[in-house]
């Protein structure tokens, strides 16, 4: 599960004066990855670190978090790096049948790899 990119998704509400998203909608997340765990799947969801470092994110979401970490549900990318970067590599790395669950479009990564096509729709 691309983390930022579900959490983003229509997320207007959440932003600040200047535009800026503030948050991922963390119940967002959560629901996309409870809704899996119910079918019989075993997600990874994918965020980067200052969507779960407490002092970041909102206090009422510390115990999802924190859920999501003893569940090993969670890959936290480190800061400053690009988080599709690393689900990408998950469901590659994983081989076989493999779903990413996103609305990311890939128009900033095409450029970077060698075989664009593989991520087209």
């Amino acid at each position: 599960i691309d983390g930022a990119n579900v959490g983003f998704y229509n997320a207007s509400h959440r932003q600040s004066e200047n535009g800026e998203h503030t948050h991922v909608d963390y119940d967002q997340i959560a629901w996309v990855t409870e809704h899996l765990q119910e079918q019989g799947y075993k997600p990874l969801l994918v965020l980067q670190y200052r969507h779960i470092r407490y002092e970041w994110a909102p206090e009422e979401y510390h115990a999802l978090i924190s859920k999501w970490m003893s569940e090993k549900v969670l890959l936290v990318a480190p800061l400053k790096s690009n988080d599709d970067w690393y689900w990408m590599y998950a469901a590659l790395a994983k081989g076989g049948k493999v779903a990413v669950i996103t609305n990311d479009e890939m128009r900033d990564h095409t450029f970077q790899m060698l075989a664009e096509r593989d991520f087209m729709r």
